[in-house]
């Protein structure tokens, strides 16, 4: 629809219908005279407030740029390259296209890391909050993470980060000979990778396999003791090795029992060895010298 001119009126004049209607009902836009500050546009241009009386207009820009504000009472503009305080989502973002492999990324940044970081060429990200350091050739040399293998410039592989202990025991008297089952010390960690072992207890911080050992070394044994075992009980089950005639064998001299296990435990399960020699009275002694737990998560 054209615009159709304002025909010139004085305070208090009448308008006949007429003159309305070509005034204001046949414009599109009936706006205050002198309030519009736009003299020209384009597709894509924005209409903003640049006055409390005043429109102004931003002018479309190339793609790939944002809007930013520029604040209160000052007009936004578009950016290449916005700086966000904060960013919230509420689902996982996704790529639409695939990450490229190690070894691509190092042949495209091996220049620069060569001239930063003698031997290594980019951080690798894994499952589990895991990060890698990764030399030219794609290997790990270092990991970060508690599912991370460290591979070494030799190619010998360590996992820093996995369950692993090993304690000694301490001179106890009289603990057993009576049948008492009796919950073994040890009170020397020689290692407690991962930190999961104190008190004479091992606790699983994942779920998974466990080999665990243990030797008892102990002495004081009379003829009459018959029989001695030891257990390595755990949370989920108990494993147990005995043997028979022992006091008529080794009477008044030391000796030896030991087993080994592949444990299913699951995370926060707890391990603990128990020995008992039965068929007379609680004189047995163990050995600090011969004693020990051990243990790792295998797989």
């Amino acid at each position: 629809m054209p615009y159709s001119t304002p025909a010139l009126k004085q305070t208090n004049d009448l308008i006949a219908a007429g003159e309305w209607n070509q005034n204001t009902v046949n414009n599109a836009i009936a706006l205050r005279g002198g309030e519009i500050a736009l003299t020209s546009q384009a597709v894509g241009d924005l209409v903003i407030a640049t006055s409390a009386t005043q429109l102004g207009r931003i002018a479309d820009v190339a793609t790939g740029q944002v809007l930013v504000s520029g604040g209160v009472a000052t007009a936004p503009a578009y950016s290449a390259s916005p700086s966000i305080t904060s960013l919230t989502y509420t689902t996982d973002l996704k790529s639409t296209t695939a990450l490229a492999t190690p070894a691509a990324l190092i042949a495209t940044q091996a220049t620069a890391f060569a001239s930063t970081v003698s031997g290594a060429a980019i951080m690798g990200f894994g499952t589990t909050n895991d990060v890698s350091l990764m030399n030219r050739a794609g290997t790990v040399v270092l990991g970060i993470g508690p599912n991370t293998t460290a591979v070494n410039m030799a190619g010998v592989v360590t996992k820093p980060a996995q369950p692993a202990f090993f304690a000694t025991g301490a001179i106890q008297s009289n603990v057993t000979g009576d049948g008492t089952l009796y919950t073994m010390v040890f009170g020397t960690e020689i290692y407690d990778q991962a930190s999961n072992f104190a008190t004479s207890t091992f606790t699983a911080p994942v779920t998974g396999r466990y080999f665990l050992t243990s030797i008892i070394g102990y002495q004081g044994v009379l003829a009459g003791h018959d029989t001695h075992y030891m257990q390595i009980v755990t949370s989920n089950r108990t494993m147990t090795i005995n043997h028979q005639n022992i006091g008529v064998r080794i009477a008044n001299d030391t000796t030896h029992i030991q087993m080994n296990t592949f444990a299913d435990m699951d995370s926060g399960d707890t391990a603990v060895v128990k020995f008992a020699v039965s068929g007379s009275t609680k004189v047995i002694d163990t050995l600090i010298d011969v004693t020990s737990f051990s243990g790792a998560l295998i797989c």
